[in-house]
């Protein structure tokens, strides 16, 4: 490094020299901004996965399970039941007591109140 170029290494054992304001320009490039994480290797795209979990999920995506026969087709269920039709998972079965006896209701919200009256001159 001097005060008119900079030399680094590249891949290939080769190396670059540029004028330091254009160093900089290339080396800011690759810094992320604040609150954001870089990651390469995640999910089923990942190298770990290119060979197991990533070619099951394209044999299953390409194969044709769902029979014909079905009561509904599938864009008639409900996404529970069709949650329950993918993972085998039911929503609706309570995790402690395994009885089918969850379900979602509606909370009604705070009740407002009438505020006081301040201006009251009695």
């Amino acid at each position: 490094m001097t005060d008119d170029a900079v030399r680094f290494a590249t891949k290939n054992g080769k190396s670059k020299t540029l004028r330091p304001q254009e160093f900089l320009r290339r080396f800011v490039q690759h810094v992320l901004p604040p609150g954001f994480v870089k990651i390469r290797h995640y999910g089923l795209m990942s190298p770990a996965h290119a060979t197991t979990t990533l070619e099951l999920a394209r044999e299953l995506l390409a194969s044709e399970d769902v029979t014909k026969s079905e009561a509904r087709p599938a864009k008639e269920l409900t996404w529970h039941e069709r949650y329950s039709m993918l993972t085998g998972d039911d929503l609706r079965q309570c995790p402690r007591c395994h009885q089918q006896s969850l379900a979602r209701v509606p909370i009604a919200g705070p009740v407002p109140s009438d505020p006081p009256d301040i201006l009251d001159s009695s």
